[in-house]
């Protein structure tokens, strides 16, 4: 089993956890979570019962346990 972080609690990251990680729990356990907005962060977290959150992409990429990192940001413009 691998285990996910989600970057990025807005609409996209609802599509990627109820479309694509929900479908294989066999594979995947979401273990945590990030975004810079705290309301939408916390909102995420106990929709989808997530046990870490946190609001900054370096704490994700320093968890040890992590092995896939979501990304669900807005793109930037060039």
């Amino acid at each position: 089993m691998l285990n996910a972080a989600i970057v990025g609690c807005g609409w996209v990251s609802d599509w990627h956890v109820a479309d694509g990680l929900g479908h294989l729990p066999d594979r995947f356990r979401l273990l945590a979570c990030c975004d810079t907005n705290p309301e939408r962060l916390d909102a995420f977290a106990t929709r989808y019962e997530t046990p870490r959150k946190v609001t900054n992409y370096d704490a994700v990429l320093a968890m040890a346990d992590i092995d896939v990192v979501v990304i669900c940001t807005p793109p930037v413009e060039p």
